[in-house]
């Protein structure tokens, strides 16, 4: 039989619809989300997005920021000061007499610029035990701000509040509040303000909106979470080797970025190209035959012969519109339990 063009589509239906969850003087509650787990979430994303508890950056502006938050100025200085603190002959030991003292007494460290060596110091305080404890102690109760601004404005959804703190750590209070006013006027009100129409705001934001490979990596990783009703639509992909996720479904397009062993990606759609399985996500394509799925599903593939014929084996993917006039039996469907038949 004639070999013809092979239409691939993905039929389904997905259903979003906003979670309302009851805001408690203690915190969030929806089913088994708890605040605490709301704030561990976004310290988790926010901790992905800007560092490691031992980077410093000497000169931030005018000043030194520490820490996985990037603590600045003066808020460094008092951080730092609760480290030594909390493991005296250790800060000692690192820092030796000199930054020692001077971070024992200072006052004011609002332009205080780090030479190399003094990075470098600061940088191994930071790093141990005591450097962790004090950088999550500091990160809970900033991070738990956050969330109770964008509590306040009648954000509900713990999906979109994780999301929320990770623009308010980037933008600031006036930047989140600004994303947040326009989601809860598309959604209608504040407590349908979904992840979703928090992650449409954000982008079209002026500011918010211009680092769309953080919001894409955050929202990536709020669905992740499970918590919102999207989790049904995509496949949670685990990478087992480091790969590249490209503009494309194939070597040729441009990298994106590389992720690394262990990091779980949202799959919405997949694409077979010579011989490999790649997968659409909401931060580029990559090849899947270099992760692991770990659970969801998405819709059967159906393929489809507008003329008849044999199926090849490499389809030729594009959209189609079932809802045109047609003659009987004028499309061939093929499936793995029926193979083809006319519809």
């Amino acid at each position: 039989m004639k070999k013809n063009r092979i239409i691939g589509i993905f039929l389904c239906a997905v259903i979003c619809a906003g979670t309302i969850i009851g805001i408690l003087c203690s915190g969030v509650s929806a089913a088994s989300v708890s605040f605490d787990e709301v704030v561990n979430a976004a310290s988790d994303i926010i901790r992905a997005n800007e560092g490691s508890y031992a980077s410093v950056n000497p000169d931030d502006n005018g000043a030194l920021s520490v820490g996985w938050l990037q603590w600045h100025g003066n808020r460094a200085l008092n951080l730092i000061k609760s480290i030594v603190s909390a493991d005296t002959a250790k800060a000692k030991s690192l820092l030796g007499d000199t930054l020692y003292k001077e971070v024992t007494t200072a006052a004011n460290w609002s332009t205080r610029i780090l030479t190399a060596d003094e990075k470098s110091k600061i940088s191994a305080l930071m790093d141990t035990s005591a450097g962790h404890t004090e950088q999550d102690k500091l990160a809970y109760s900033d991070i738990s701000v956050y969330i109770n601004h964008g509590m306040t404005l009648g954000i509900t959804d713990p999906s979109a509040l994780v999301f929320f703190a990770d623009i308010e750590n980037q933008c600031g209070s006036g930047g989140s509040t600004r994303v947040a006013s326009s989601a809860i006027s598309a959604a209608g009100s504040a407590e349908k303000v979904t992840l979703t129409v928090l992650y449409k705001a954000a982008l079209d934001d002026s500011v918010a909106g211009k680092y769309k490979t953080r919001r894409d990596k955050t929202y990536n990783s709020c669905l992740l979470l499970g918590w919102d009703s999207l989790s049904g639509s995509f496949e949670t992909w685990t990478v087992d080797s480091s790969v590249n996720v490209r503009t494309g479904p194939d070597t040729a397009y441009d990298r994106l970025t590389t992720l690394t062993s262990g990091a779980k990606i949202a799959v919405i759609a997949k694409k077979s190209i010579d011989g490999y399985c790649w997968g659409k996500t909401y931060i580029g394509w990559l090849c899947l035959d270099y992760c692991s799925w770990s659970s969801g599903s998405l819709p059967a593939q159906l393929l489809l012969d507008a003329n008849g014929g044999d199926i090849p084996v490499a389809p030729v993917w594009t959209d189609v519109s079932l809802n045109t006039a047609r003659a009987s039996n004028s499309v061939a469907v093929y499936d793995s339990g029926y193979g083809a038949h006319n519809v």
